[in-house]
């Protein structure tokens, strides 16, 4: 699909839950800070939208590049929709559609079982999806210092204001 260049980008740059990615809509994003309201869960085995896992949406800043490549993959969301559907692409659309009208997301296992085809295409092992989520964790410590609290608060993580075992076991490396 063309969208996995953004896709991956985006979950490095937000350590997001692949639920969550796939429950973006194209109105999250507001100059810069991406909204994380909701996941893509299935219940009784029928996806459902719901809350974030810790039920407390919460805002994430962007990278400037990565912001415009949100605002680049927009536009040609909408021109595309534009052209097979006559009409504008409403911003309420998944980012991650799984239909072509953008009102179903991709369901999240589908984005796990693509990744490792890529995967296996490009001779990369078992490398699986969750892990840019650590990769996430692990350069906020490492590079840029972040504290525990932080990056729990920007994982989602319900109790990020103490250095919890949950936020310290997505770090992979030491410093």
């Amino acid at each position: 699909d063309p969208y996995w260049t953004f896709l991956v980008r985006l979950a490095l740059a937000t350590g997001c839950r692949r639920g969550e990615l796939a429950a973006l809509r194209w109105n999250a994003l507001d100059d810069g800070w991406l909204s994380v309201r909701n996941s893509v869960d299935f219940h009784e085995g029928v996806m459902v939208l719901s809350n974030t896992k810790n039920d407390q949406p919460r805002t994430i800043a962007l990278d400037d590049e990565t912001a415009s490549l949100w605002r680049r993959e927009h536009e040609r969301a909408t021109q595309v929709h534009q052209e097979n559907a006559g009409r504008q692409l409403p911003l309420e659309a998944f980012v991650f559609a799984g239909d072509a009208t953008g009102s179903k997301p991709v369901r999240p296992d589908s984005l796990s079982k693509q990744w490792r085809a890529l995967c296996d295409e490009a001779g990369v092992g078992n490398v699986e999806f969750r892990e840019m989520r650590n990769w996430h964790a692990t350069t906020l410590d490492i590079d840029f210092d972040y504290s525990l609290e932080s990056i729990g608060r920007r994982l989602g993580h319900s109790q990020a204001r103490s250095r919890t075992r949950i936020t310290q076991r997505y770090i992979t490396t030491m410093k």
